[in-house]
């Protein structure tokens, strides 16, 4: 989530800084948009990742920008013009906190003619990827890894939620030649 949220603003910060064309980006139920202005991101009695969880984790990644002016590059849903990112894979339950601000991410790059893929999981809360016996869980790796197969790049696990080491795991991943770099769980 955070990761995705992370991923999509370094995809946002290489393409305005003429950095190197990315191959893809895999955006796993994503956090986006500071501003929890959706009905999802207001929605209380969700299984996991409340408003209030939702509240304290922008606070705390934001500092003294939350409640104000926040860059694209911290928030993506501000994003003023998504053309020219690269082609996008959007994941997300429909019983997530970040479900419209995915959905709506996804329309706003499609209709900036940005190649664009979303699934939504009917019922699947924020998280979803840990519940591994679960059909549509099953299903959504699979859903992955096509879209992965299909891109015909290669795939580098490099950064991680909880598995960050350092600011050089990026410039290794670069210097391995990595057409993409997602911030997120590890694939199935």
């Amino acid at each position: 989530s955070a990761g995705a949220g992370l991923a999509a603003g370094l995809a946002i910060r290489v393409r305005d800084n003429g950095g190197p064309s990315l191959a893809f980006q895999l955006l796993e139920t994503p956090m986006l948009d500071d501003r929890q202005i959706t009905a999802s991101s207001t929605t209380d009695d969700l299984l996991i990742w409340s408003t209030v969880s939702n509240t304290f984790g922008w606070r705390a990644y934001l500092g003294d920008l939350y409640g104000g002016d926040v860059p694209a590059e911290a928030a993506p849903a501000r994003v003023a013009d998504p053309s020219g990112l690269p082609p996008t894979f959007l994941s997300v339950g429909t019983a997530d906190g970040f479900r419209d601000e995915t959905l709506a991410h996804a329309q706003r790059l499609a209709a900036a003619g940005v190649p664009t893929e979303l699934h939504m999981y009917p019922g699947l809360p924020h998280g979803f990827q840990a519940f591994v016996d679960h059909p549509v869980v099953q299903n959504a790796a699979a859903d992955r890894r096509e879209y992965l197969d299909e891109t015909g790049g290669r795939y580098v696990h490099v950064l991680a939620d909880g598995d960050i080491q350092t600011s050089g795991d990026l410039a290794k991943a670069i210097a391995c030649g990595a057409d993409a770099v997602l911030l997120g769980p590890p694939l199935a």
